[in-house]
C-alpha cells in the first residue's frame, strides 16, 4: 500500500467532521444533514481498508471501497 492515500473529495468543503465510531474506525464526513443521520463520509478502519460510504433517506447505504490506485 502506498502512503498518503489520495482520495477524490466533494468540492467545496468547508469543514469536516471527524468521530470514532463504535466499530472503531475513524468517520470524516464530507456532506451530512442537519442531524447527520444521512450523508457521506470517509471510513478509516483499523485493518487499513478505506471505504466512502454514504447513508441514504430510505435506509440503504452505498459503500465504496476505496483501493490501491496504480502508477
Amino acid at each position: 500500500m502506498q502512503i498518503p492515500q489520495r482520495v477524490a473529495l466533494q468540492s467545496p468543503i468547508k469543514q469536516l467532521r471527524v468521530e470514532y465510531s463504535s466499530d472503531k474506525s475513524w468517520m470524516i464526513w464530507l456532506t451530512a444533514n442537519g442531524d447527520w443521520s444521512l450523508g457521506t463520509y470517509i471510513s478509516l478502519n483499523n485493518d487499513g481498508s478505506i471505504q466512502r460510504v454514504t447513508l441514504h433517506a430510505d435506509g440503504t447505504e452505498s459503500v465504496f471501497e476505496v483501493t490501491h490506485e496504480q502508477n
